[in-house]
């Protein structure tokens, strides 16, 4: 803000209308001196009146701001333009005061009035609506404008004495910085939100390992296999899928090799028996019995192992059942950290860049 004019009229000691043009300090660097009771604070008592309706000091009100010498006629007004980012702004303000009556004898109380005109022509006249633009507009509150404003008899030093949340609320109004604050509380809170997201999803993948069948009982590849589902080691689970794939494949191999071995086993007897009836010679027939006798211990061998792979096999395809979906789950899941991560990052880096805003802020002002 800078001021432009201030006009006081019987005001504190002032019984006439007096005239401060700051325009004529186009440098925006003045000072204001003089004896003791000379009306210099009541300059900054003037435009904190104006603004916040009400003096600059704390034991300064509202109701002695009349001046006693003052003419009864005369109106006590502060008249005050300042200008802010390029804005003319214009404030006329009267304190409730008494005054004698006209005719008559006593006292009569003359209202107090307010009118604070924008820089788009718009007038302000109710005092509720024109204290709340002055805040919008400056950023200040009266107290935080005393403080950091009005050097009024030494006061600047409650600034400096402020606790550190105070002086940063003060700080973060006048640089405009709330904005910054909004997003560090937002990053914050997008952050705790994600934090809960992944907590929930790991909790979730762990039941749903704990889910998994234990096909080799507690043997160390099926610990193997659901470590490496919680740590993450999609490798790992990848190729494990892959092995299963692959035995899949050879149990269906070895499946159909049986069979086909079944089916000539039974071809043979049936040609023997042929051969018997066809009263083919004993020592044809003890040779095939022996080549028989051979295959059916194979074939009572292979069945055994058919079996013991048929088994396997149903076993391999309940725990290919529950694996897939959660190998699909934990490869959606390891990309949405990643997400995560490299939007915590992102937002670390926009926390550090905010931090080191306002960090600056507040040393260019301490500075001052």
């Amino acid at each position: 803000m800078r001021p432009i004019l201030l006009e006081m009229q019987a005001f504190g000691p002032y019984a006439g209308r007096e005239q401060v043009d700051f325009s004529r300090y186009p440098q925006g660097i003045f000072l204001i001196s003089g004896d003791t009771g000379s009306g210099k604070t009541t300059i900054f008592d003037a435009i904190c009146f104006a603004l916040y309706d009400r003096a600059s000091g704390m034991a300064r009100g509202t109701g002695n701001l009349r001046s006693d010498y003052a003419d009864p006629d005369m109106k006590t007004e502060v008249h005050f333009v300042f200008s802010l980012r390029g804005e003319i702004y214009e404030i006329r303000r009267s304190p409730s005061y008494l005054r004698p009556k006209r005719r008559g004898e006593g006292m009569l109380k003359t209202p107090a009035e307010v009118q604070l005109i924008l820089p788009s022509g718009r007038s302000l006249d109710r005092k509720k609506e024109a204290d709340a633009a002055i805040v919008d507009i400056l950023g200040l509150g009266a107290d935080q404008f005393s403080r950091i404003a009005m050097i009024a008899q030494g006061e600047f030093y409650r600034l400096l004495h402020a606790p550190s949340a105070e002086k940063e609320e003060i700080f973060r109004r006048i640089f405009d910085t709330c904005m910054y604050a909004d997003i560090q509380d937002k990053l914050r809170e997008m952050t705790t939100e994600e934090k809960e997201r992944v907590r929930d999803k790991k909790h979730t993948l762990e039941h749903l390992v704990g889910r998994v069948p234990d096909l080799f009982l507690d043997s160390p590849v099926s610990v193997s296999l659901k470590t490496d589902i919680l740590a993450g080691n999609t490798q790992a689970v990848a190729t494990f899928i892959q092995g299963i794939d692959r035995s899949t494949a050879a149990a269906k191999a070895r499946s159909e090799e049986l069979k086909a071995k079944s089916h000539s086993l039974k071809q043979l007897t049936a040609k023997l028996r042929k051969s018997l009836q066809e009263g083919e010679k004993i020592n044809d027939f003890i040779n095939q019995r022996h080549v028989l006798e051979l295959e059916q211990k194979e074939l009572e061998c292979t069945a055994a192992e058919f079996q013991r792979l048929a088994a396997l096999w149903e076993r391999i395809k309940i725990v290919k059942e529950a694996v897939n979906p959660l190998f699909n789950e934990k490869q959606a899941l390891t990309a949405e950290m990643k997400s995560l991560s490299s939007r915590q990052e992102q937002y670390s880096r926009e926390l550090v860049v905010s931090q080191e805003k306002q960090q600056a802020n507040t040393q260019a002002l301490q500075i001052l």
